[in-house]
């Protein structure tokens, strides 16, 4: 009797597709074998190089995350002022996005005796879900653009 061919496993990684459309948004291609000082990192780790520094927990007087400038400095973004083709999320949504976590936190914050200070995974598991709230993630998984849809009929 023939043995049942093995379907190849893919590994965990691999499956969290939303996860892996998140950090594209950043320029980060999800799929790419990634390096940082000659070890193979994952694509969260790239993102996440900038603001690791324990040091970049809390706000500055501004009450900005020093995550958020860290980040918004980081080469991701930082390209002499140039627009990254492969950039999807700019410096001002990444600052719309960073206001609002701050004052979500702020507000939490109101009714604790310890306030919460996000630990640099924390704050970009909070800015993931920024960017899906802010609409990019239903337009992203829409088949038909909207100028299609009102010229749509169906039978």
């Amino acid at each position: 009797m023939a043995k049942k061919p093995t379907k190849k496993q893919l590994a965990f990684r691999n499956k969290l597709v939303l996860n892996q459309w998140l950090i594209s948004l950043f320029g980060i291609d999800p799929l790419a074998e990634h390096k940082l000082q000659g070890k193979t990192i994952r694509p969260f780790h790239k993102l996440a190089e900038p603001i690791r520094n324990p040091s970049l927990e809390g706000l500055d007087k501004d009450n900005l995350h020093h995550f958020f400038h860290h980040l918004a400095n980081s080469p991701l973004f930082s390209h002499a002022g140039v627009q990254l083709n492969d950039l999807q999320i700019s410096r001002d949504q990444l600052m719309a996005y960073e206001q609002n976590i701050v004052r979500h936190t702020q507000a939490i914050n109101e009714k604790r005796h310890r306030p919460i200070v996000w630990k640099y995974y924390q704050w970009l598991s909070l800015l993931f879900t920024e960017g899906a709230n802010d609409g990019q993630l239903s337009t992203a998984f829409n088949p038909y653009p909207k100028n299609l849809e009102s010229g749509c009929r169906h039978q």
